[in-house]
């Protein structure tokens, strides 16, 4: 029997390369065997705000590692497999290419093949973006939100709505009339302070939905961004938002009003409209599922029961309901 190698399992951290980056309010440090991972993690999250929700806290550390795989793997690779016990979370899309993290020693090691670097959109999406979001989500003790948001002088509006209720296309005509975007899709809030995060990177926009909408510089840059085709078969284009024009916000701003989007049109020119708290907070709970299950939830509702809340109705343009929403913010004090 022949004795093992020396490192078998490639714990030696021997000529990798390491970089540190301030994502989610989190410390990250990144470790890879390989020079192409590094431009894909940076080409990922480089020119995102560096947001700080606490002035101390540990970082968080991801290393990747890219292993050589036999040539002949052709098509899509399989959609990833989530499972998490004993305080461990893995997403394993084959035998190469999965992620395995521990959440409370603020950890996790992604394993990809050389080919799955063709697949970069559901490489970064389906487990680096995965990584990134848990670890933060675990180590920050994050409220996690299918919602929008935008900002002004610090304070906040939380957008929520039903899946095609305008959501993205609202934030960013925010952000392109004087707001400034936080998140067009998935929020992330500190729940004693209500300070939220994103990761405002990209949007994906299906082909053939109604540009005109959106603000005549984002269109432009939509039409030549690039096509990905996600797994459902739809394609669709990935927007950076990062290089589209737009105001983000440049640290966590605090949540001050939750504003619920519908499809009922306006009537007499009122398209923000009081509603109780205890009723939309309720909704808000029946929407969002896993958020809710979370151990930080009932402290996050009792704070954003707190606040203010508001349904939006349709105006005949989103540029109208921007202009309710900078008028709410503006009434708030910084």
């Amino acid at each position: 029997m022949s004795d093992p190698p020396a490192d078998p399992f490639g714990e030696r951290s021997r000529g990798l390369r390491r970089w540190r980056c301030r994502l989610l309010g989190a410390e990250f440090r990144f470790e890879t065997n390989a020079r192409a991972v590094e431009r894909l993690v940076r080409q990922a999250f480089d020119g995102l705000p560096r947001l700080r929700l606490r002035p101390k806290a540990r970082a968080l550390r991801v290393r990747i590692v890219l292993r050589r795989r036999a040539p002949g793997t052709r098509g899509t690779p399989p959609a990833p497999r989530f499972a998490g016990g004993a305080d461990i979370v893995t997403a394993t899309i084959d035998a190469d290419n999965y992620a395995v993290l521990v959440p409370s020693q603020g950890t996790a090691l992604l394993v990809i093949s050389d080919d799955m670097l063709r697949h970069d959109y559901h490489l970064r999406y389906e487990l680096l973006e995965f990584a990134i979001i848990t670890l933060a989500v675990r180590a920050l003790g994050l409220v996690p939100l299918h919602a929008g948001c935008v900002s002004l002088r610090g304070r906040a509006v939380m957008l929520v709505g039903a899946s095609g209720s305008g959501k993205s296309i609202l934030a960013l005509q925010a952000a392109a009339g004087g707001l400034e975007l936080v998140s067009e899709d998935s929020l992330f809030v500190e729940p004693r302070g209500l300070r939220a995060v994103s990761l405002p990177n990209y949007l994906y926009v299906r082909i053939g939905a109604p540009a005109r909408l959106l603000p005549d510089g984002l269109a432009r840059h939509l039409a030549s961004a690039r096509i990905i085709r996600r797994r459902s078969g739809v394609n669709k284009r990935a927007l950076d938002l990062r290089r589209a024009g737009l105001s983000l916000a440049r640290r966590p701003p605090r949540l001050a009003a939750l504003v619920v989007l519908t499809s009922r049109p306006a009537r007499s020119g009122r398209l923000l409209i009081r509603q109780p708290a205890v009723r939309t907070i309720a909704r808000l709970r029946a929407t969002q599922a896993y958020a809710a299950a979370r151990p930080e939830w009932p402290r996050f509702e009792r704070q954003m029961a707190r606040l203010p809340c508001f349904e939006l109705r349709r105006g005949v343009h989103p540029a109208q309901s921007v202009a309710v929403l900078k008028a709410l913010l503006s009434q708030m004090p910084a």
